[in-house]
């Protein structure tokens, strides 16, 4: 076992090195059980980064085999570009979501006001009249 785990290991820092080109990249190869399914072996990979902004890339299978396919298929498919833009494309999104936050939280101050203590005044409520 210790000598797929090094074999694992090896296309992961091929990954990290031809198509990431980030040395600060970590990885942890690993073979687990769980108490969820006790009896059953898994392996798993994972690639991690210090920055917050790159998502950690997750490898988790039933067989060394399957794992090592995949790792395989990643060195080859795996295209710098292509998730270079998907980290831009996220900090996009996330900067995006955040300024839309602001404009709603704006709008209700403009529409309820804040408090004495700074916070919004609850909204009021829907009288009727009949």
């Amino acid at each position: 076992m210790e000598k797929q785990i090094l074999e694992a290991e090896k296309i992961i820092k091929k990954i990290i090195r031809n198509v990431f080109k980030d040395s600060t990249l970590d990885y942890t190869v690993q073979v687990s059980t769980s108490s969820v399914e006790p009896g059953k072996v898994k392996y798993s990979a994972l690639i991690t980064s210090p920055s917050r902004h790159v998502q950690e890339i997750p490898f988790r299978f039933n067989s060394f085999n399957e794992l090592k396919a995949a790792l395989e298929t990643a060195l080859k498919e795996f295209k710098y570009e292509d998730i270079e833009k998907a980290e831009v494309q996220s900090r996009i999104t996330v900067y995006e979501n955040k300024a839309q936050q602001l404009k709603d939280y704006l709008a209700a101050i403009e529409e309820r006001g804040l408090d004495d203590n700074g916070f919004l005044n609850e909204p009021e409520e829907a009288t009727t009249d009949a």
